[in-house]
């Protein structure tokens, strides 16, 4: 039944391929173009020097470089932004 060159084996390569190989390829291609709109996006955000007592949201540690604030007017430091946006 699955001997070499039968229709069987040719349906089951194709059905291989296209779960195995083509579905992961085009979801892994969404979550890289998914982080670099994030990138892109996190970088426009404003930079400012925080003289605020507290400290970065995501990860709790005081600023001690620039922040990236928000349209909302929160502050983060970019690295710990764009990581929370990955997640």
């Amino acid at each position: 039944m699955f001997e070499s060159g039968s229709k069987i084996r040719a349906c089951m390569m194709c059905l291989h391929a296209y779960f195995k190989i083509y579905l992961q390829a085009k979801n892994r291609w969404k979550a890289f173009m998914n982080r670099r709109t994030a990138v892109k996006k996190i970088n426009s955000l404003p930079e400012v020097k925080v003289t605020i007592d507290d400290g970065c949201a995501i990860c709790y540690q005081e600023f001690h470089t620039l922040a990236r604030v928000t349209p909302c007017h929160h502050y983060f430091h970019a690295l710990c932004h764009r990581k929370w946006l990955y997640i």
